[in-house]
């Protein structure tokens, strides 16, 4: 980090920020810090990323959207490692694309889950650059080795996306996020969501009290709900500090504003451009392909045939993870826990009845074939 706070001074930049999960926006707000630049505090990112912390926050900030949940040592777990009722939900308190999380059943599962190899790999290698950031803020007296039981929550799931400037808060988007049925694998992300005009107020003003209460006073975030709307209730599922680099072109679809203009204005201690909204009726939506089972890659687009197909479809975004002769564990990253994301594709629609029969044509074009292993 010093080596590249030195190259940033001498080349005199102006702002430095990250589109990235981890660990790009905690990097980017150390080293803006320390350049003197324009930037969220860090010590706000740390309890933000850091899943444990950031719900001891809520707890006090947002009580009514906060579940039970329980720090567990995997070091040290057993049968009385929380008095959660199951089945219950746990996660690493550091992860990313939903890695690891899933639900448990039993205090035996919950044993069986935190002693895991692919547990105590991640504990121990993915967390390792949050503990080497986190030891330069006395106020962290826990690392990331540590895994989080939650209540389990029912209901439909969504993404506020927003950002803080100059210490007032904007929301961008609200997103509708769909998993395969009986699963916890996002099938597509639909903006703009379904919720009322009052479930959005209502989560508007419980997102303003939790960045409030991390201290975040500057840069882009995004809070994943849970809603009920049989019961009324809405949850806190956590929050990113950082922007939704998948939503970007949604987004401006959408409302007229790209995020990223929205990132680099903040990088720079700009006002971001205003919200206007789209001119026409579109829906947008954002298609993690997916394969429940491992499989080897028989067939693959090339970046041209990408670009080709761009260009002559609806589609916005078209990512493709994998080159032919790839088996799909070998890049752990795009597991997550039940399937392999081997593809994105983006699309914008007039209603939300295209959407479905759009990316299937997509898929069809794109022609990644993938066999047995």
């Amino acid at each position: 980090m010093d080596q590249a706070i030195g190259e940033l001074t001498r080349m005199r930049v102006s702002g430095v920020v990250s589109s990235s999960d981890y660990p790009g926006c905690l990097v980017a707000a150390v080293v803006a810090e320390r350049m003197g630049l324009p930037g969220p505090p860090p010590e706000a990112l740390l309890r933000a990323t850091h899943k444990y912390v950031a719900r001891e926050i809520m707890a006090v900030s947002v009580p009514e959207a906060t579940p039970g949940f329980h720090l567990v040592d995997p070091a040290t777990v057993d049968a009385t490692a929380t008095t959660l009722s199951y089945p219950a939900f746990v996660k690493p308190v550091k992860s990313w694309f939903s890695q690891l999380a899933q639900r448990v059943d039993s205090a035996a599962e919950l044993i069986d889950y935190a002693r895991s190899p692919e547990v105590v790999r991640h504990l121990r290698h993915f967390v390792r650059p949050l503990n080497q950031i986190l030891a330069g803020y006395p106020e962290f007296t826990l690392d990331g080795a540590h895994v989080l039981v939650e209540d389990l929550l029912v209901g439909s799931q969504v993404t506020l996306e927003g950002y803080v400037f100059d210490g007032k808060m904007t929301v961008l988007s609200i997103t509708d996020s769909e998993m395969y049925p009986g699963t916890e694998s996002f099938s597509r992300f639909v903006m703009p969501s379904v919720v009322t005009a009052q479930q959005a107020d209502a989560m508007a003003r419980l997102s303003e009290r939790v960045v409030r209460g991390l201290g975040l006073s500057h840069g882009l975030f995004n809070i994943e709900f849970i809603y009920n709307p049989a019961d009324g209730s809405c949850f806190i599922i956590e929050i990113n500090p950082r922007m939704c680099g998948q939503f970007a072109d949604m987004t401006e679809q959408i409302t007229g504003v790209n995020t990223y203009e929205v990132l680099f204005a903040l990088g720079l201690g700009d006002q971001p451009p205003p919200v206007c909204g789209s001119e026409v009726e579109t829906v947008a939506a954002s298609y993690p392909l997916r394969r429940f089972a491992d499989g080897r890659v028989a067939a693959a687009p090339s970046e041209t045939d990408i670009s080709r197909l761009r260009r002559s479809s609806p589609a916005t975004l078209i990512s493709v993870y994998y080159e032919a002769g790839d088996l799909l564990s070998s890049r752990p990253k795009h597991f997550d826990g039940a399937s392999y994301r081997y593809a994105c594709v983006n699309l914008a629609a007039a209603d939300r009845e295209k959407l479905d029969p759009l990316v299937r044509e997509m898929t069809r074009l794109l022609g990644v074939v993938i066999t047995e292993p």
